[in-house]
């Protein structure tokens, strides 16, 4: 069975940068909506324009990302994220 699900995925950045080497860039994943099953496996397909969140292209172009699931049910996305 396919779980449906309905809802939106926002991307929120602080602002701030980790002055490493290279540098490091926290962004937020945000989703909101309902599920038929929260528990039952689903996959999503997200394509993120760093360009658009971050405009410095040196900053976006160099840096490392880390994605954190700020989700308010996070047993639900305890999946692996997989980046290619």
């Amino acid at each position: 069975m396919n779980t449906k699900c309905q809802g939106d995925f926002k991307v929120i950045w602080d602002g701030f940068v980790m002055e490493s080497y290279p540098s490091r860039i926290n962004l937020l994943l945000l989703w909101s909506g309902t599920c038929d099953d929260l528990f039952s496996p689903t996959e999503e397909v997200l394509i993120l324009n760093i360009n658009e969140l971050i405009t410095d292209n040196d900053l976006s172009v160099n840096s490392l990302f880390s994605v954190i699931n700020g989700s308010a049910s996070h047993a639900a996305n305890d999946q692996a994220v997989t980046f290619n």
